[in-house]
């Protein structure tokens, strides 16, 4: 692939823009929005600032990138704007390096406009006369021109900015008003939610939205046609290659940064697979994750790591057991590390529960452990997903015998020739087949149940039964069911299936799922990662989980 058609993952902004312009999807209104803004701003007195918002990876740069090229091309706008973006790790720690930082940029664009001659003779004044002549020449330059200045990561521009920076800064902007800034950062930070900042209320927010199934699929089409890969192409428009994209997609959150990745090296045959491109993601991630985890002081980096492994959020007082440290010094800790976006909170009653922000930390971590459920995670949502028009239908016989008084020995028998024939049977049969059973559980019913286990365990077949027992609780009424009951089928599936690594997933789900109808406190999901609660919420049809 040549430079020009290669999509730089973690740096968009070297990316061809026409290329960037092919692959975006989802935000064509929203890029609308943004042009509307700078062109007012651009024409009128009236100057908007926008600050995106949403987690590493999620598609910030390359909305800016795009708002920049598009602008650009406006001819009608050539002599109204002069743009200024600023490099994304540079530190300016007072608001004369701004300004300085910012007059450099426009003399390498403009250079007929603002001479670095004069700039680099001023440099020999002190920092006060600097500032003071930096800010004249930049207010003539801009009576009849806005500034439009584009700022990645804010939180830590304005950490370095200080204080005192960012009073003189807001000063400045509310006295001369010529400057538009279009900025991000991965989270609200308190520089601009906090009352008595001074940053408080000056941008208007815009929260960016993961990837759905559509977008996913439309970008992964594009660049298998960019790459001439006609195969992938015509898998993706099947309704089995949009499963595969709909199990990926819950897996890395909708995440664009990792769709782009995923772009380079997929196949048809991978994406069927889906345990390759996802490893291959994972390896990937991990030296990303590494390098994050780096930027921590040892114990906040303990505390991530310890949440990482486990299956569930936890409480303070569980942190600090395991790391041999007081509660008080955890919560500090847990604190900071809320602030910086590497954890989220959930109350649960009087207690707050903790977990890694980013799905993908966790499982990129889980994936360099010798033990680590990726795989079985990946079967298990590569059947949740599994498209209904791939599944054998069942004749009106067997539908029939589902209402017969012996209905549990004619559908295991069907279900052993369609497993002979290495077919299977629909999963809302196998849905209503369980929940019969549980309607008339009893001693010929338990027995049934082991049978199912044993025999989908002999014909490798355990993950679709163990999807089709996690939707059977949409089908449960609880008006027609007593707490006892759900509690002993409940218990009965998993002294039947804990025996089975396969099972393991899905009676944790189904576990959590008849604690929930009984209880119904969405709280008690709370002892599920993110990537699980998702699929029960999906289920029982309740509100989805905030953070994730």
């Amino acid at each position: 692939m040549s430079d020009h058609n290669f999509i730089w993952r973690s740096a968009p902004g070297r990316t061809a823009p026409e290329l960037l312009e092919a692959i975006f999807v989802q935000r064509e209104s929203l890029l609308q929005d943004l042009l509307e803004r700078v062109t007012e701003s651009a024409t009128t007195g009236s100057k908007h600032h926008v600050l995106l918002i949403g987690p590493s990876g999620i598609g910030k740069t390359h909305l800016i990138t795009l708002l920049n090229y598009r602008l650009s091309k406006e001819s009608s706008l050539v002599d109204h704007i002069r743009a200024v973006w600023l490099p994304e790790d540079e530190t300016i720690t007072s608001f004369a390096q701004l300004l300085k930082r910012i007059y450099e940029i426009l003399a390498e664009l403009h250079p007929g406009e603002f001479p670095l001659a004069w700039l680099n003779e001023l440099l020999d004044e002190s920092p006060k006369r600097i500032q003071r002549q930096l800010q004249d020449t930049l207010i003539q330059s801009f009576v009849e021109k806005t500034l439009l200045l584009s700022i990645e990561n804010l939180d830590h521009f304005f950490s370095g900015l200080g204080a005192d920076g960012q009073h003189e800064w807001r000063a400045f902007l509310q006295e001369h008003p010529f400057t538009t800034i279009m900025a991000s950062t991965q989270r609200l930070f308190a520089d601009v939610k906090m009352r008595d900042k001074p940053f408080f209320g000056f941008f208007s927010p815009v929260h960016l939205e993961p990837l759905n199934l559509n977008d996913a699929v439309e970008l992964l089409r594009y660049v298998a046609r960019n790459r001439t890969d006609d195969d992938l192409v015509t898998y993706l428009d099947s309704a089995e290659g949009r499963a595969r994209v709909q199990a990926l997609n819950h897996l890395v959150g909708g995440n664009h940064r990792i769709f782009i990745t995923l772009s380079g090296f997929i196949t048809r045959e991978s994406l069927d697979d889906l345990e390759g491109p996802f490893q291959k993601i994972a390896d990937d991630m991990t030296l990303y994750y590494q390098e994050r985890l780096r930027w921590l002081s040892p114990q906040q980096r303990q505390i991530v790591e310890y949440l990482c492994s486990q299956d569930g959020p936890r409480m303070p007082k569980q942190i600090a057991r395991h790391l041999l440290a007081a509660e008080n010094t955890v919560s500090s800790q847990l604190k900071k590390l809320l602030e910086t976006g590497y954890l989220i909170r959930s109350q649960r009653g009087r207690d707050s529960l903790y977990e890694p922000a980013e799905p993908l930390m966790r499982l990129a971590c889980d994936s360099q452990q010798p033990r680590h459920p990726l795989q079985m995670l990946i079967n298990f949502l590569r059947a949740w997903y599994q498209p209904d028009a791939l599944l054998l239908s069942m004749d009106d016989s067997v539908a029939e015998s589902i209402q017969d008084s012996n209905y549990g020995v004619v559908l295991l028998t069907r279900i052993r020739s369609a497993l002979q024939k290495a077919e299977t049977l629909p999963c809302e049969v196998i849905c209503s087949a369980i929940d019969s059973l549980r309607q008339s559980f009893g001693t010929g019913s338990t027995s049934t149940v082991r049978e199912f286990v044993r025999l989908y365990a002999e014909f490798n077949a355990l993950t679709q039964l163990g999807t089709s027992l996690v939707r059977s609780l949409a089908k449960i009424d609880m008006t027609n069911t007593t707490p006892a009951s759900l509690q002993k089928w409940r218990d009965y599936w998993i002294e039947s299936g804990s025996p089975h690594p396969e099972m393991q997933i899905p009676l944790r789900l189904f576990g959590a799922g008849i604690d929930y109808l009984i209880q119904q406190n969405r709280k008690l999901l709370l002892d599920l990662v993110f990537t699980e609660r998702q699929i029960l919420e999906q289920v029982l049809g309740i509100e989805a989980s905030p953070g994730g």
